[in-house]
């Protein structure tokens, strides 16, 4: 339900320029207690910032960390990347659970749209809001039995100023 609040009302935005390295941290931190996830976070040296809400990306971090590990059923390796790319940062999460089929990945987006029993469908929705609201990208590319990557392109804070946005 609350995540559902959050889809139909999200909070005022605090834009403010921001660093990727503390916001994947203390995404994956939350995680802590699942002790049969094994983290391999691989962050890149000096990365720009981005002009995003701290919490609101942070959320969309757990929201894909979160699914990798239900993939999963709850035990194996979730990977982090975070790079310079383009100007911005990439950010890529992949888990090696079931794997999602590639008729679905489209559909994985929408709202309202699940392929777990539970959960309201929500969180790669609110993930893609996110990230597109902050004049970014989001794909997901996954292999059947093997696993999925859900990757996340911020532009960089000063190519945004530059921009003017």
């Amino acid at each position: 339900a609350s995540e559902f609040s959050h889809f139909a009302r999200m909070p005022r935005r605090n834009l403010d320029r921001q660093e990727i390295r503390p916001i994947v941290e203390e995404a994956v931190r939350l995680f802590d207690q699942e002790s049969s996830i094994a983290f391999d976070v691989r962050l890149g040296k000096g990365l720009p910032q981005v002009i995003a809400d701290r919490e609101e990306l942070r959320r969309a971090l757990i929201n894909i960390i979160r699914n990798g590990i239900q993939a999963m059923d709850g035990s194996g390796d979730i990977v982090i990347t975070a790079e310079g790319e383009n100007g911005g940062v990439a950010i890529a999460v992949t888990d090696h659970g079931k794997g999602v089929p590639g008729e679905m990945i489209d559909r994985l987006f929408m709202p309202n749209f699940s392929t777990k029993t539970d959960g309201m469908g929500l969180g790669l929705a609110i993930v893609k809001k996110t990230v597109e609201d902050l004049h970014g990208t989001v794909t997901l590319t996954s292999t059947v039995g093997e696993g999925t990557t859900v990757r996340l392109w911020l532009p960089g804070a000063d190519e945004k100023e530059q921009a003017g946005s």
